[in-house]
């Protein structure tokens, strides 16, 4: 699906998360500035031609902003807006607006078959096929969230921190176990889903983004990684302009 050709607009993306906001400015389509902890403050508003958000949390001076911005163009980012790709998910309307953003990213950014790895809180896998339809994914534990179960769901095993090496298997003492199921499990993981989609998709292009997509980037060898570490950003641009 071509991508629209961008106006002369300044468009401001923001990102409201569970303990902070970041925010992404565009000139002209192209992405200028991104600030992380960000409030309005850090942006000349009145410049700001359109604006996207999407949230999983609350941030109280975004939110005012939010309320009273009545002059420009808002879109709220969810399966409900026109989107570059045919949504085959059983439940549309539950897709939510982060992997609805990665995918509309995927969209704007590659071609033939795409499988989006967001690695974060969890790891989250989304299909977009060569037709541009948007097939499903999977959703698991991410790196972190491995470890903070095995501490806080046994009585005898310590919370332990990634350290973003690749683990020696087997392990000879409870760290370096832990180490192995979590980060080594983590990665046979991703690894594991990637062959079974490239099996089935010819040319799949695997685009990894995310807090931890630097260490899967550098971990696992293959070729065909395109790492974009503002992959939501570009998909949030480009429904605000599908839908402006």
């Amino acid at each position: 699906m071509k991508t629209k050709k961008p106006s002369l607009m300044t468009d401001l993306c923001i990102d409201i998360g569970n303990t902070a906001a970041k925010a992404a400015l565009y000139r002209d389509g192209r992405l200028q500035k991104v600030l992380y902890d960000t409030r309005p403050a850090d942006w000349d508003l009145c410049a700001v031609d359109r604006m996207a958000f999407m949230r999983t949390g609350e941030h109280p001076a975004w939110e005012e902003v939010l309320t009273h911005w009545r002059r420009k163009p808002l879109v709220h980012i969810s399966a409900s807006l026109r989107l570059p790709f045919r949504n085959l998910y059983e439940t549309p309307d539950t897709l939510g607006a982060d992997r609805v953003a990665l995918t509309a990213g995927a969209a704007k950014l590659y071609r033939g078959h795409r499988l989006v790895i967001d690695a974060g809180t969890c790891v989250t896998y989304d299909l977009l096929n060569r037709h541009d339809e948007y097939e499903g994914g999977i959703i698991s534990p991410g790196l972190v969230s491995r470890y903070r179960a095995m501490h806080e769901h046994t009585a005898g095993l310590p919370l332990l921190a990634p350290n973003e090496q690749i683990p020696q298997v087997p392990g000879r003492n409870t760290a370096a176990c832990m180490h192995a199921g979590a980060t080594g499990g983590w990665l046979m993981e991703i690894e594991g889903y990637i062959r079974h989609f490239e099996e089935r998709y010819p040319g799949l292009k695997v685009i990894v983004t995310g807090g931890d997509a630097p260490f899967l980037y550098k971990s696992i060898k293959n070729k065909i990684f395109a790492f974009q570490k503002f992959l939501a950003f570009e998909g949030m641009q480009y429904l605000l302009t599908l839908n402006t």
